[in-house]
């Protein structure tokens, strides 16, 4: 029985010159493109900019809220309810949340 694989030993080899290897042909110069950045903004984003531009809308509003804290009547107990109902759920949120 003969049995030949990894582990088996062959007779000596003889062991030759290397030829030397051929130097790789030079690289064509590549031309250098440099990368572009792009910025889409959505038409939700332009029209929220558009808005904050236009300070008649805003000094308006702010005229509105300065009007009814002077008067008394800007805070009313819907107001507040809503205030502490979100201050509870935000609340509770942070907790369940483990902060």
């Amino acid at each position: 029985m003969e049995v030949r694989g990894p582990g088996s030993i062959s007779g000596a080899v003889p062991i030759g010159r290397t030829a030397p290897a051929a130097a790789p042909p030079p690289a064509a110069p590549a031309a250098f493109v440099a990368p572009r950045d792009e910025v889409e903004i959505s038409s939700a984003a332009r029209m929220l900019d558009a808005a904050s531009r236009s300070p008649g809308v805003r000094e308006q509003r702010l005229e509105q809220i300065r009007a009814a804290i002077a008067s008394g009547t800007y805070e009313t107990p819907e107001k507040l309810e809503s205030a502490v109902d979100r201050l509870l759920a935000s609340l509770a949120a942070e907790e369940a949340s483990g902060n």
